[in-house]
């Protein structure tokens, strides 16, 4: 099974000072192998936002350990043709659009997000709400 990650799951797993966040994940890898999960740089850019902005030069660090975990796909232009359709259609956010773009045009089985507003939009990928 290939699994898109959506952001929102690794700022969850890294940030959460109860550690909940990453026993969830972590729970959840485990049913996948490594090479099966796929990342993007847009995973990396919204992710990095707020460490640098705070200057926490040891969270940036741990952000960048995720891009041993999987493949990272560099966006195309049939990602943003695709993401613009979506964005069109069911008036998502850019970001939005582009993470279910990649997972779409990349043959992901799954996205995983904790955004509900995802799991109705069809893309040819399934969309899994984790919490």
């Amino acid at each position: 099974m290939r699994v898109y990650l959506d952001s929102c799951l690794w700022i969850y797993a890294v940030e959460d000072p109860a550690g909940k966040g990453r026993s969830v994940l972590d729970r959840l890898l485990a049913d996948i192998e490594s090479q099966d999960i796929l990342l993007s740089h847009l995973i990396r850019m919204e992710c990095l936002v707020e460490p640098i902005r705070a200057q926490q030069a040891d969270l940036v660090n741990q952000y960048e350990s995720i891009w041993a975990l999987g493949d990272v796909a560099d966006l195309t232009r049939a990602d943003f043709d695709l993401a613009a359709k979506l964005r069109a259609n069911f008036r998502l956010k850019t970001p939005d659009a582009l993470h279910l773009a990649v997972a779409a045009n990349n043959r992901c089985d799954e996205l995983w997000t904790n955004d509900s507003r995802l799991s109705s939009v069809a893309t040819g990928v399934t969309v899994r709400r984790v919490q």
